[in-house]
């Protein structure tokens, strides 16, 4: 019992040699086998018994355990837990009868570990599949309630256009009665429109009848007047022709004549350019005796304003001349010298000097 209990991990399960090693020692090996052995009999009991009086098999976990702890006078186990039972127990009872054979042949046990790898990748799948479901079913929730708001919104928008219907329908409603009572107006304007014509024409008709008299008279007279007009012009052509018999004889005698007075105007022209180039040719000759004699006048009055300016320098010059010779005492108005010269005439000359 201790080697059966130290060959178990937690759990009631088979423990793995240290170091992950799947080969047992001849010892480990026969403890491991008498332990598979007792479950391989527990189980084939328990398939005996299972259908009538389910019960726990001590050191096996199965998903049935729950249904074995419930309380006596509870419902019986539903079919299906039992037929997931017997599914257990004779997938169980398989894994443990190969790994049973494999431990006494070679004494490894990789064959359990194969079914513990298996059954974890198909546990690990189907928590995947519930785990994808829960998502599914989330997703459902949410498009549930998608389609419930838009239900909701179709409704809403149902009977707004139901109303909108409605209205449009009463709209309709009054716009036929309305159509109608226009459409009895109108008739009864159409048909006061209809006789005020009527009438309106009979008094067009008549005003037009006599107007057609009055035209007819008028026209009487006009035939009349066209007539009386017609012989006025008839007369009066004959006048003109006759007038313009007249005039073309005149113009042709007046054109002879004002052709020979041209040709009279054209010999004066001619004569009187020639004496107008006589008078021109006269008159350059004048005009040049004329600035010829300007030009001497202007010179001579150049020569004698320059000899005017000469006169008045020279006098000036000559005034000038006349004043430093009197002031000078030089020339004819030098003063006589005298013999002596005394204190007083020293004195005196000193005077003189000071008034200069």
């Amino acid at each position: 019992m201790d080697g059966e209990a130290a060959s178990r991990g937690p759990g009631g399960r088979v423990a793995a040699p240290p170091g992950g090693q799947t080969h047992l020692s001849p010892v480990d090996a026969l403890c491991v086998s008498l332990i598979l052995e007792d479950c391989l009999h527990q189980l084939e009991i328990l398939g005996c018994i299972a259908p009538c009086a389910p019960a726990k098999i001590p050191g096996i976990r199965t998903s049935t355990d729950q249904e074995f702890r419930d309380a006596p006078g509870q419902d019986p186990i539903p079919s299906d837990t039992l037929r997931k039972v017997q599914a257990d127990r004779r997938f169980a009872e398989a894994v443990i009868a190969e790994t049973l054979q494999e431990v006494r042949a070679g004494g490894t046990f990789q064959s359990l570990l194969s079914a513990v790898a298996s059954e974890k990748e198909k546990r690990d799948a189907h928590d995947a599949a519930i785990a994808r479901e829960e998502e599914a079913r989330k997703r459902v929730a949410a498009l549930q309630k998608e389609i419930y708001d838009l239900k909701k919104e179709k409704e809403n928008e149902l009977q707004r256009l139901e109303e909108e219907i409605t209205t449009l329908k009463d709209e309709l409603q009054e716009a036929k009665a309305r159509s109608a009572m226009e459409g009895r107006y109108a008739r009864r304007m159409a048909q006061a429109r209809l006789s005020q014509a009527a009438r309106r024409r009979e008094h067009v008709e008549l005003a037009l009848r006599d107007e057609v008299q009055t035209l007819g008279s008028e026209l009487d007279n006009e035939n009349r007047v066209h007539m009386d007009i017609d012989t006025f012009l008839r007369r009066h052509y004959a006048d003109l022709s006759e007038q313009l018999e007249f005039w073309m004889e005149k113009y042709d005698h007046d054109l002879e004549a004002k052709q020979q007075e041209l040709n009279n105007l054209k010999a004066t022209h001619a004569s009187d350019l020639a004496h107008l180039q006589d008078l021109a040719r006269q008159y350059s000759e004048f005009e040049a005796v004329v600035i010829e004699d300007r030009l001497e006048r202007e010179a001579e009055r150049k020569r004698l304003e320059q000899e005017e300016l000469e006169l008045r320098c020279t006098v000036k010059i000559q005034a000038w001349w006349r004043g430093v010779m009197v002031r000078r005492g030089l020339g004819q108005y030098k003063a006589p010298k005298k013999a002596k010269k005394g204190k007083k005439g020293k004195k005196a000359k000193k005077g003189g000097k000071k008034k200069k």
